[in-house]
């Protein structure tokens, strides 16, 4: 079989075959002109999967009582967990083309490829007090207690694992970029330019990546992003500020969690990111999740740390992180960003608009 670089999602594969230069036709999605990688003739791509594929293991070989809706093939694994493969391409081309990349290991273990697989450390308690980041802890544990418990020196989260997930997440952003600011009027004159930053401490309320007194300039990546995000309601008066960054600027994109590459990185870890995966997906979640009004700001409280421990981060020598990027909890098409340091930006315009009209989607 003859596959190609359109038939992965995974980044680092796609860049390694397309580095190649070799194109013809892929008999495996159908393209025609593509960068092809041809088993009988190539094999810089053999044992790629090896140390990921040996994470896992075999039915045969997991205790009985394992569960069994824990139990996958490898195909489907490697395209539903890792995100290695696109949507299009079927689990019995996966089966194949992984064979192709780890020959010798399907001679020695091919019941890795051929059974349901499993990972035995996850129903282990002294495993996941080792590799988990929370200590063996879920996720709803760890909230609990910085919310109710101990808020500023909580003992459940492993801070250097966190900080080697989060550090997978890494965007730069270069100087120049633009983004965008929203803030309701009162009335049709709109707001000043020098109107439009971040308020200063003694007027900032709690936020999602702010606790009450700090001040954090909030940005997203749209006019429209800014009118969802600012919940305008119709004949409202929104004034829109376009910032311009000063300087080039790294920040943690917690839309990644789900897709960055796990072969982007030397020696990574795979057992230990499969075991905090669902942690990882939770703070995705929380980073988007809605909510509305004053009476729920301790719902804010676990993206408040993470922000803060994130403050902290350095990415290069001297340097740390400047701020984080989030989905649009209101408009699914867009992203807003929170920045430490206000001053990176400088709002350049202002535009205001009256909103004409609303739409409502339901179910």
């Amino acid at each position: 079989m003859i596959f190609c670089s359109e038939c992965f999602k995974d980044s680092q594969i796609k860049e390694i075959i397309k580095s190649r230069k070799k194109s013809g036709k892929c008999t495996t999605c159908g393209c025609k002109n593509a960068y092809i990688y041809d088993p009988a003739i190539d094999d810089y791509l053999d044992g790629f999967l090896d140390d990921l594929i040996n994470i896992y293991t075999a039915k045969s070989v997991l205790p009985k009582d394992y569960p069994s809706s824990d139990l996958h093939m490898l195909a489907d694994e490697l395209k539903n967990e890792w995100n290695i493969f696109n949507d299009n391409i079927s689990s019995s081309d996966i089966h194949n083309i992984t064979k192709c990349i780890s020959p010798r290991l399907y001679k020695e273990s091919q019941e890795l490829f051929e059974e349901p697989i499993g990972i035995k450390e996850k129903y282990d308690k002294d495993e996941l007090y080792e590799l988990s980041m929370l200590k063996g802890k879920t996720w709803e544990d760890f909230v609990k207690s910085i919310k109710h418990q101990n808020r500023f020196h909580t003992q459940i989260i492993d801070l250097k694992k966190l900080e080697t997930y989060l550090s997978y997440l890494r965007k730069n952003y270069p100087k120049g970029t633009k983004m965008f600011r929203g803030r309701l009027c009162s009335d049709n004159k709109g707001y000043k330019k020098t109107e439009m930053g971040a308020p200063p401490f003694e007027h900032a309320k709690e936020g999602r990546a702010n606790s009450l007194g700090i001040t954090r300039l909030y940005v997203a990546d749209s006019e429209n992003t800014c009118i969802h995000e600012i919940r305008a309601g119709a004949f409202d008066i929104v004034s829109i500020g376009t910032f311009k960054l000063k300087k080039e600027i790294s920040v943690i994109d917690f839309k990644q969690i789900n897709s960055f590459s796990p072969f982007s990185s030397d020696n990574f870890n795979y057992l230990e990111y499969l075991i905090n995966k669902p942690i990882l997906k939770k703070i995705d979640n929380e980073m988007s999740k809605n909510v509305k009004g004053n009476d729920n700001a301790l719902d804010y409280v676990p993206t408040q740390f993470l922000c803060d421990f994130i403050a902290t981060m350095e990415y290069t020598t001297g340097e740390k992180f400047h701020g984080v990027e989030y989905s649009s909890t209101l408009y699914p098409e867009g992203y807003n960003m929170a920045i430490f340091d206000p001053d990176l930006f400088n709002c350049i315009n202002v535009k205001t608009y009256q909103i004409n009209r609303l739409e409502y989607e339901y179910k």
